[in-house]
């Protein structure tokens, strides 16, 4: 019996020193036919050939369960869709990759078909559960030229590569992404950088296009600068306040197969500082809605008939609350003049106001119909609580299409613009300055049925004596004005407002008279970082902790020394910048 003792004994001495070898850590052997990718003291990273698929497939093995867990497939390359994994690295239990895909439906390649088959995307995972969080890029594609295997401009590559990938026992993650930047080159580059919402706080402006930020804290003088969040962005709308500058947005996991994408919302303190990510989760949506901060302590954000609100804006996705204030329908516009008072515009035709905003459908009020502003209504304009105005939709052009009020939370106390002042017009961007100055502008003059002889051609509505005042209507043809085709606006103040110009040459325009007619509105100089050639080139930096994402540093183009020396010590990253050191804190 003693001797039983002491066996029993032994034995749990010997599972308990460290190194020896259990069943769990020998099921992270690299098994047969596998080559070793990576590995720790908790982890193993090793990959397969699928001949039958033509991939290379991904594992992950944590050794204190011995689990193995397909992270990732990677076609081989060679054969449509090509890719690679370009960056890997380990810490504790979890894991980090970098793999680009390329997708070639046809096996040819032509100018336009440069812009969307390549993607290179970063994902972190949690080897215990084999849990992914994904950061997606979609920077295009660069072909090479005279490849006899194939017809056209010959195969595409990757224009952009990750680099410095790390990763600690806490799950952060560092990288640095660097190349060319197809989405900044020649022409194309305004109509990628801007194209999205507008906003502003007392002493900066942002506006945003499909994956990029550009801010200026003198918009009126230029002094544009460029960050750029990564394609998988697909940003909507930017709302800025004193201390908080927010944007919604979706995200598409290229490695899903299905373009579902889940709600962003991205935030900094300011729009030059660092963006956070945070996915929200919850229902499939395409694209970002609008999107309002009154203060840095409260945002309502709009993905399709979904509403988003948060008291803690940048507390990660526990802070933001998801309800739906209508039945079914999207909802085109929402504006809250102050901490939890919204309003907001339906799709059918209806203006909502509720002082409860995430309590769902009971909360909110019905203060128009869709008899009254027309269905599809388009914008809310409250440059404070106490004045607002709303722009119907073309449902009903034989109503007024703009409303205001002094009290807008009232019922009864929106009063209608003239319908003469828009008659057969549908402009579809509002801005009012302030109680007085208010414009507006049809930023997509594709209606010919609307507009007469006048089809194809924009116009601008300014009134300097309130909504219910005159309005002085003007034609916005290039040939008269830089602000052909303007809109969405914003303003820093009754004398500071910029907009977006959407003419042949996307920029951004700025104002110090918004009131004064299409004369004052002026292009600002060229935004800082955009590129000029098809060789331009970016260097970034990123972070990630869990589902939120850093943008730490861009530098554009690379005309000097590039970003370089990612190191991650904890929570803290460092590198350099123009021989410059920097570092920031990932949480």
């Amino acid at each position: 019996m003693k001797r039983v003792i002491a066996v029993i004994g032994l034995l749990v001495l010997v599972a308990l020193l460290p190194g020896t070898a259990t069943a769990a850590s020998r099921n992270c052997a690299v098994p047969k036919g596998s080559r070793l990718l990576k590995k720790n003291s908790s982890v193993v990273l090793t990959t397969r050939p699928d001949a039958k698929h033509k991939n290379t497939l991904i594992y992950g093995c944590e050794r204190a369960n011995g689990k193995q867990h397909q992270l990732a497939s990677v076609a081989s390359a060679g054969s449509p869709p090509d890719g690679s994994i370009q960056a890997s690295a380990v810490g504790g239990r979890y894991a980090a990759l970098a793999i680009s895909h390329i997708y070639q439906p046809t096996g040819t390649r032509d100018e336009d078909d440069t812009a969307g088959p390549c993607n290179v995307w970063v994902s972190t995972f949690d080897l215990r559960s084999a849990k992914r969080t994904l950061h997606s890029f979609q920077p295009g594609c660069t072909p090479v030229p005279n490849d006899p295997s194939r017809s056209g401009a010959g195969p595409a590559h990757p224009s952009i590569t990750v680099s410095q990938l790390q990763i600690d026992a806490a799950g952060v993650a560092a990288w640095r992404l660097a190349g060319q930047d197809d989405e900044a080159s020649g022409t194309e580059a305004g109509e990628a950088l801007i194209g999205g919402g507008v906003g502003c706080s007392a002493s900066a402006c942002a506006a945003v296009g499909s994956s990029s930020i550009v801010s200026s804290s003198t918009p009126t003088a230029g002094g544009w600068h460029v960050k750029r969040l990564g394609a998988g962005a697909n940003l909507g709308d930017v709302s800025c306040t004193t201390g908080l500058c927010a944007v919604i947005g979706t995200a598409i996991d290229p490695g899903s197969g299905s373009s579902a994408s889940h709600p962003v919302v991205y935030t900094a303190t300011g729009p030059d500082g660092s963006w956070k990510a945070t996915d929200l989760g919850g229902p499939a949506e395409i694209g970002g809605g609008p999107i309002s901060c009154p203060s840095k302590g409260f945002c309502a954000a709009v993905t399709g008939g979904w509403l988003w609100t948060s008291s803690h804006p940048t507390g990660g996705a526990k802070a933001w609350h998801r309800s739906r204030p209508v039945g079914t329908g999207l909802l085109p516009d929402i504006d809250c003049p102050s901490a939890g008072r919204c309003l907001l515009l339906t799709q059918a035709g209806s203006l909502l106001a509720s002082s409860n905003p995430g309590g769902g459908q009971r909360a909110w009020q019905k203060l128009l119909r869709t008899n009254d502003i027309g269905s599809g209504g388009h914008e809310i304009s409250c440059p404070n609580a106490g004045f607002c105005a709303v722009l119907g939709g073309s449902g009903n052009l034989n109503k007024p299409p703009l409303y205001s009020s002094s009290d807008p939370f009232k019922a009864g106390s929106w009063q209608p613009v003239a319908a003469s002042q828009f008659a057969n017009q549908d402009p579809d961007d509002l801005l009012c300055a302030s109680g007085s100055t208010c414009l507006a502008t049809d930023a997509d003059p594709t209606m010919p049925q609307l507009q007469g002889n006048n089809a194809n051609t924009a116009f601008l509505w300014t009134t300097t004596t309130g909504p219910n005042g005159n309005w002085q209507q003007e034609s916005l043809d290039k040939r008269y004005s830089p602000a052909a085709e303007m809109g969405p606006f914003a303003c820093m103040n009754a004398n500071a407002c910029v907009a977006e110009s959407h003419g042949s040459a996307s920029q951004m325009l700025s104002s110090t008279d918004p009131g004064g007619g299409s004369k004052t509105w002026q292009p600002s100089p060229p935004v800082q970082g955009l590129c000029t050639s098809s060789t331009c080139t970016a260097d970034e930096v990123y972070a990630s902790h869990g589902n939120q994402f850093h943008t730490l540093d861009v530098s554009q183009p690379a005309t000097s020394p590039p970003v370089n020396g990612v190191k991650l010590n904890g929570h803290s990253v460092s590198w350099t910048d123009s021989g410059k050191s920097h570092t920031a804190r990932v949480n």
